[in-house]
């Protein structure tokens, strides 16, 4: 028997007056399983990560399920005004359903855990970037969640706060929270991932879950009849065959010569480094 499916979505699209985002998108991801979001600017990683978690509704297709508990942290976190640090944390978790006991240890357990003893009482608009950084991830886990989706964790945080950030994350997965991610720039390579997937051309598609150098090349197993893109910028070689296509690409420039290969028709089979 396969591992049981901690979140499963089937059909997913997101369409913004006449343009979709993307569509027709699969997720099937076990529990424990930390999984990092990949893509290039405006792909509509964003997008995905807020229907996944809940906050957004599709405009077709169906999250079938989705563990009872979530956590998520936006990429921007906006200040309520009037609300200390430990007010905001006290009252967003009894809107969370938690007891008055519950809400308060809570909150004294993220308080402790993100260093923010020093701004408990300090209006959050008044809270420096990286301190409201550290709030915006310590809301998150005010309820241990059962799924974490997390846009760009590191965003803001420095040094140890980094650290502890990435160690929120594994041992949540330890304890069978699906933890998903994206970031900008794969800032901190320590983390130990189980899927790497990548969204591009409004497609979702699994890429290798090792980070390769900058120096790595990519190969783009290509598959259909799509029309010809050899004259496109960051290929190192291009070899058409009787199966499809196959794309030797600098590694900065996969991600686009995808996005390329899809508006061309083409569809993928796989993507890997370069041996």
């Amino acid at each position: 028997m396969g591992e049981a499916a901690a979140l499963w979505a089937s059909g997913l699209g997101v369409r913004h007056k006449r343009r979709w985002v993307f569509r027709d998108v699969a997720v099937n991801l076990p529990a424990g399983h930390i999984v990092r979001l990949s893509g290039t600017r405006g792909s509509g990683k964003s997008t995905l990560l807020r229907v996944l978690a809940g906050v957004t509704r599709p405009s077709s297709g169906i999250v079938r399920h989705r563990p009872p508990v979530v956590g998520y942290v936006p990429p921007r976190f906006p200040a309520p005004p009037g609300l200390s640090t430990e007010q905001y944390l006290r009252r967003l978790a009894r809107l969370r359903g938690l007891s008055a006991k519950e809400a308060y240890s809570g909150a004294e357990t993220v308080i402790d855990r993100f260093a923010l003893r020093a701004q408990v009482d300090l209006p959050l608009t008044e809270l420096a970037a990286e301190e409201l950084r550290r709030v915006a991830v310590a809301q998150a886990l005010l309820d241990p969640p059962s799924l974490l989706v997390v846009d760009d964790p590191w965003a803001d945080l420095k040094g140890q706060m980094q650290l502890v950030a990435t160690t929120e994350l594994k041992r949540l997965a330890d304890n069978g929270c699906v933890v998903l991610f994206t970031d900008r720039g794969w800032r901190l390579r320590s983390v130990e991932i189980d899927q790497h997937l990548s969204l591009s051309g409004g497609i979702l598609f699994p890429m290798p879950h090792e980070e390769p150098s900058e120096h790595t090349s990519m190969r783009l197993e290509l598959y259909g009849s799509g029309q010809p893109f050899d004259h496109t910028g960051g290929i190192i070689d291009y070899r058409p065959h009787p199966a499809g296509l196959t794309v030797i690409a600098e590694h900065d420039a996969a991600n686009d010569l995808l996005r390329v290969a899809l508006q061309n028709g083409w569809l993928i089979r796989r993507v890997e480094p370069n041996a």
